[in-house]
């Protein structure tokens, strides 16, 4: 689907999902039913929206972005695991990478820095849902217009344990170990080379994202 939306993006020409994924982020967040017959009648008859994308380092995303452990999670999950467990691929790859070293961050946001510090991960959000399934931006909606942007400054496996329980029971945006924002352009510049994701999809280590 990441690579349609970026063909696609800025075109005057509709796409539809049909939904095969493990999590189908962005078919959920659109409500798209999983059910392939009833999603076929949704791409043939349904009503059409105009969806924000964002771009990082070149390429179009409907989702979410991210840098750190979460591109750690996806890569480990990706290869094959995801097929055998399922959803719980990204708990067992959690676990694996729950004592993964903090990073050196500077966010700005539309100009303005928001961050500057220490951090496990830093996720660049469209829609509600991110890696696993997990709601990050209570609040976030595919056609608002801005980008979330939450910098996840969680470390340990105690404090990681926190974050996510904290994502799965209440809102994720009320955890003290994560900062959050939004905005239209967003600039990460990482004090080393960063593992990063796209929509799911794990991209090489660097140190810049914009």
């Amino acid at each position: 689907v990441q690579r349609c939306v970026d063909a696609l993006a800025g075109r005057d020409v509709d796409l539809a999902i049909i939904p095969a994924g493990t999590s189908n982020l962005l078919a959920s967040a659109l409500r798209v039913p999983d059910s392939p017959k009833d999603a076929v009648r949704v791409a043939l008859d349904g009503a059409t929206r105009v969806l924000d994308t964002g771009t990082v380092n070149g390429e179009h995303f409907a989702v979410v972005a991210g840098a750190g452990m979460d591109a750690l999670l996806v890569r480990d999950a990706g290869s094959g695991l995801k097929d055998k467990i399922g959803r719980a691929a990204y708990v067992y790859t959690g676990v694996k990478h729950a004592g993964f070293d903090a990073f050196d961050v500077d966010v700005e946001v539309d100009g303005e820095r928001v961050f500057r510090g220490k951090s496990t991960s830093v996720l660049i959000g469209n829609v509600p849902g991110g890696v696993g399934g997990l709601e990050v931006f209570d609040s976030s909606d595919p056609d608002d217009g801005v980008l979330e942007v939450g910098v996840v400054t969680a470390e340990g496996p105690l404090q990681m344990v926190r974050a996510v329980a904290r994502t799965v029971l209440g809102r994720a945006e009320d955890s003290p170990f994560l900062r959050t924002s939004s905005g239209h352009d967003v600039v990460l510049q990482f004090g080393r080379p960063v593992p990063y994701e796209v929509d799911g999809g794990d991209r090489k280590p660097t140190r810049l994202l914009e």
